[in-house]
């Protein structure tokens, strides 16, 4: 899915939302294989559904300490992290690994089945998952946040584990409203990225950081570029859009 599509379907969606906040009717919308935001290729390398159902509905989402313009925002990238994450299911069903694609290749590396089933789970896991989080706006631990080089960028903290209790909670700190909600470093990728890091959903680790690093993981090492968090926001912002 191109950028400018992303943003017209999550818009769509978004406001749909909203209405259904109000109605309470609304809990999912179905991605259309045969929109411009969804082309399916001649064959899909896998059962994967090609046409996922993406969770609209921000009922299942929890805050704490913030304020209307606050909800807003998250509810907004929560929705457009859903969107990603299914967006990135479709493509991986449609990839052919005799004919190797940019987008998969630039992230993750040379295609073997492993690796491809590693991503696959990940991302599977993390379907809709996006709106049924608990987001913290008032409490950013210590040793998070701007550092000098980084002030433009959006922090998150994850606490996977509370009081010996499974916890899928996400805490901002403040450079995460001052990100885009789709794009490169978005909010929605923030989400995801912080979705990525909890065991449940995959465990991915920091083997590196950056855009031109997790590049060069996926080209001289793809298993580990398969568990590498930044590899999984990249691949699902796709900006610039890679085939």
């Amino acid at each position: 899915m191109h950028s400018a599509a992303i943003g017209f379907f999550v818009s769509l969606l978004v406001s749909q939302a909203y209405a259904a906040s109000e109605s309470g009717h609304l809990e999912t919308i179905k991605a259309p294989s045969d929109s411009p935001a969804f082309e399916a290729e001649d064959e899909p390398a896998t059962s994967i559904n090609r046409n996922p159902i993406i969770t609209v509905s921000t009922s299942d989402i929890k805050l704490l300490g913030c304020n209307t313009n606050q909800q807003k925002l998250i509810e907004g990238a929560a929705i457009t992290a859903n969107v990603l994450v299914a967006n990135a299911m479709t493509y991986l069903a449609e990839l052919r690994p005799d004919i190797p694609q940019p987008r998969y290749t630039t992230w993750y590396g040379t295609y073997n089945k492993e690796s491809y089933g590693t991503v696959v789970s990940l991302f599977a896991k993390m379907q809709n998952q996006a709106t049924s989080l608990t987001y913290d706006c008032k409490t950013c631990p210590k040793g998070f946040g701007p550092s000098k080089d980084l002030k433009n960028q959006a922090y998150v903290y994850t606490s996977a584990y509370s009081g010996g209790k499974y916890n899928k909670k996400i805490n901002f700190c403040g450079g995460f409203w001052k990100a885009p909600i789709t794009g490169i470093d978005s909010q929605a990728g923030k989400i995801i990225q912080e979705l990525s890091r909890i065991s449940e959903m995959g465990g991915t680790r920091d083997r590196v950081r950056g855009k031109e690093s997790a590049k060069a993981l996926a080209a001289r090492a793809p298993e580990s570029a398969v568990m590498n968090t930044d590899s999984y926001v990249y691949f699902a912002e796709n900006t610039p859009a890679l085939s």
